[in-house]
């Protein structure tokens, strides 16, 4: 084509074939319909909205019949019905919440009646008239009939009726749910429970729950505490039109979510993608709301008596000229760390911090942790020991913390020293305990500097974490006071992990059988290998065999050369009466 043949300018048009795709702009689910209903009954001036639902053939349990009724100002010309883009409502209200005439749009798939009596301005009442509308009418195949109607709303108003295939208890919800923000009072009838004169549904105000509000640009923003943020709520009111969307929220230190929900009163700047009004329009307006929210958040934190705000909220809060009192230096006591991932250990409260306070920032395994732990109780330094929050990093008073980076375990027998990824417990006799266990705890200032403190253990566990459990080395030390059980438990905490293979038991089951292989070895290595050999049977007799035992007669078992014997003692005779 030549550039001669180029047209000179063009302009905006909306081919014919698009009528064709009319019945799709919208789900046509009862949800939309509702909503787009009482959005334009709203529009209208109504103050009021009755819903009536029939089942026009009583066999028919998934067929509905729905009239929405309003005491608007009524249509005075039925062709804004099938007009789109061109609606009755006055110039301000347009500009004020962007009123695109698309709404109705929602029945075009499934079709409606329509009966409406215009308002009048002299005190006397106009003529009523109605439509029936099919999708044919909607995408502008044949013209629709419009013929004069008594029934129509007195003294002025709309009603639109549609008969919908859905269960009458997800009709009433979508009705219900509709209803909870809408401005204007709804009453529901027709329903088998209904009352005759209509049930009025529930109303609430969306930032009922607002522990702080603010005004800004025609939205009112409030602000909500709740032990989480919720995925998927709805985040902003559009005159009872509810729309879920990301908008700004802050955790705090322990504490509630601070999460954000806007209540559109006056705001034109505020676009909805249309028709649906279903996201918002990503204008310059959005990223202003947003920040304007984050703020209105940090003053309603600033307000709070114990905010407890992360270091990067306290931060921009501070940029933004906003101050939120600081988190005490309270810390999570340090626990140890358990193999089991499936375990349910509650992490301790936080606590205001003891004189000489530890940050605990080494490299933990399940046993050097549980080793350490019970030399650091031994040694009284265990309640100075206190969890990282990488939350806090910033704060002066975490900042000054003294951090424990380094445990390094030296295990000493008889003239040799090693350190414990060493030691050689391939070449050590069953039952060797060494002569003592060092625990090296490297600690580094605020100020740069390093220190070390050298503690005394009982205790360690050499050799690979996740070995089986025949193959766990325990090392004890040979003046340890410590008992079968104690070590058992520590064996248990260090190395038990539950495996949720196909073809293994349940949690219970696998951790009984490791606590008593746990049991074995502790009582091997602390005692002797007959006493860990009587424990262990005198175990699986308490787990297997107890239960079958009568009540008050002695059960002897006796096994030798492979075969088992077993007596029962006759039953004690009862005292004479």
């Amino acid at each position: 084509m030549n550039a001669s043949a180029f047209p000179r300018s063009i302009r905006a048009r909306i081919d014919e074939s698009t009528l064709d795709r009319v019945p799709r702009m919208f789900s046509a689910s009862i949800e939309d319909i509702v909503a787009e209903t009482l959005q334009n009954a709203r529009r209208a001036g109504a103050t009021k909205v009755d819903i009536k639902i029939e089942r026009p053939i009583p066999s028919a349990e998934q067929s509905h019949h729905i009239t929405i009724c309003d005491d608007g100002a009524g249509i005075a010309d039925p062709s804004v019905l099938l007009s789109y883009g061109q609606n009755g409502w006055n110039r301000d209200l347009v500009e004020r919440e962007d009123a695109a005439g698309m709404g109705f749009l929602s029945l075009a798939r499934i079709g409606c009646t329509v009966a409406s009596r215009p308002q009048s301005l002299n005190g006397r009442a106009h003529d009523g008239w109605s439509v029936q509308l099919e999708t044919e009418h909607f995408t502008g195949k044949v013209p629709a009939a419009v013929s004069r109607c008594e029934q129509a709303p007195w003294p002025h108003g709309t009603s639109i009726a549609f008969l919908i295939l859905d269960h009458v208890m997800n009709i009433r919800n979508a009705i219900a749910n509709a209803c909870l923000y809408y401005p204007l009072p709804v009453t529901l009838s027709g329903l088998p429970d209904s009352p005759p004169p209509g049930e009025p549904l529930p109303r609430k105000d969306f930032l009922q729950y607002a522990i702080h509000e603010e005004s800004w640009e025609g939205i009112r923003i409030g602000i909500l505490t709740d032990s989480r943020h919720r995925y998927r709520e709805p985040t902003i009111n559009f005159h009872g039109h509810t729309i879920e969307t990301g908008l700004p929220h802050e955790s705090s230190i322990d504490g509630p979510d601070w999460s954000v929900r806007i209540d559109i009163e006056n705001c034109p700047e505020l676009e909805l993608v249309l028709p649906a009004r279903k996201e918002l329009v990503a204008t310059p307006f959005v990223p202003r709301m947003k920040e304007a929210c984050r703020h209105t958040i940090y003053r309603a934190m600033a307000a709070h008596p114990d905010p407890r705000p992360k270091y990067k909220t306290w931060t921009a809060a501070r940029d933004a000229g906003i101050h939120i009192a600081p988190p005490p230096p309270h810390l999570r006591p340090w626990r140890p760390a358990d193999a089991d991932s499936c375990g349910n250990r509650e992490c301790p409260p936080r606590e205001p911090l003891s004189p000489d306070p530890l940050l605990v920032d080494f490299q933990e395994t399940p046993p050097l942790s549980q080793a350490f732990w019970r030399a650091a109780q031994r040694a009284g330094i265990h309640d100075r020991l206190y969890c990282q929050d990488t939350d806090l990093a910033g704060y002066d008073w975490y900042d000054a913390l003294p951090r424990l980076t380094a445990v390094d375990i030296e295990v000493i027998a008889g003239s040799l020293a090693w350190s414990l990824d060493d030691f050689p417990t391939d070449d050590t006799s069953p039952g060797s305990r060494p002569d003592a266990i060092t625990a090296h705890l490297g600690i580094n200032h605020a100020d740069g500097s390093n220190s070390a403190l050298v503690i005394d253990a009982d205790l360690a566990f050499a050799g690979n974490e996740d070995c089986y459990v025949d193959d766990i080395a325990s090392l004890v030390t040979a003046s340890s006071d410590m008992q079968p059980h104690d070590l058992a438990h520590l064996i248990r905490e260090a190395y038990f992990c539950y495996s949720d293979d196909a073809e293994s038991n349940s949690w219970e089951t696998q951790r009984e059988d490791f606590e008593l292989i746990a049991n074995r070895i502790a009582t091997e290595l602390l005692c002797s290998e007959d006493e860990a050999t009587i424990d262990a049977i005198r175990n699986e007799a308490c787990r297997h065999l107890l239960w079958l035992a009568p009540h008050k007669r002695t059960v002897t078992i006796s096994i030798e050369g492979g075969r088992v014997r077993v007596s029962l003692a006759d039953p004690e005779p009862k005292e004479a009466a």
